[in-house]
C-alpha cells in the first residue's frame, strides 16, 4: 500500500487554519477532514440518539455507526465552505451552535470517545 500523504495544520482559533487547510485540500484534490468536527457530530447524534453525555461505552459504539462526509463547495465569495452529512444528512448548522461546542467540550475528555474517532480519523486517510 503505497504511502498517503497527510497535511495537519494547528494553531489557535481564528487564525485562519480552517480556510487554509480547505484551499490546500482543494488545490491538491486531498481528502479535508475537520478532526474538531468530529466532537461536534457525536455530541450532536448522541442528542438524536438519548444517549448521555458521559455514556462513554453508548457513544463508543455509536460511533463506527456514522457515516460522516465533509464537502466544500465555493461560498458566496472566494471562501470554501464545508458542508457536513452524518448519514446523509447535513448537520452543519445544527453542529456549530454554542451548546453543541459546550457537549463537545465534554465528551472530548472522555478516553473511549477519543480513542474511537481516532479509528474515524485514520479511515479518512485515503489518496487523493
Amino acid at each position: 500500500m503505497a504511502d498517503i500523504p497527510v497535511i495537519t495544520i494547528d494553531g489557535p482559533s481564528g487564525a485562519g487554519k480552517g480556510t487554509v487547510s480547505k484551499r490546500v485540500a482543494q488545490a491538491l484534490h486531498f481528502h479535508y477532514l475537520d478532526s474538531g468536527a468530529l466532537y461536534r457530530i457525536v455530541a450532536h447524534q448522541a442528542g438524536r440518539q438519548k444517549l448521555q453525555l458521559d455514556d462513554e461505552r453508548g457513544l463508543m459504539q455509536m460511533i463506527p455507526e456514522l457515516d460522516i462526509r465533509f464537502h466544500i463547495v465555493k461560498g458566496a465569495g472566494s471562501e470554501p465552505v464545508t458542508r457536513i452529512h452524518v448519514n446523509q444528512e447535513d448537520v452543519t448548522q445544527e453542529i456549530y451552535t454554542e451548546d453543541c461546542g459546550q457537549q463537545a467540550s465534554s465528551i472530548a475528555v472522555l478516553h473511549g470517545v477519543r480513542s474511537a474517532l481516532l479509528g474515524v480519523q485514520r479511515d479518512f486517510a485515503k489518496p487523493p
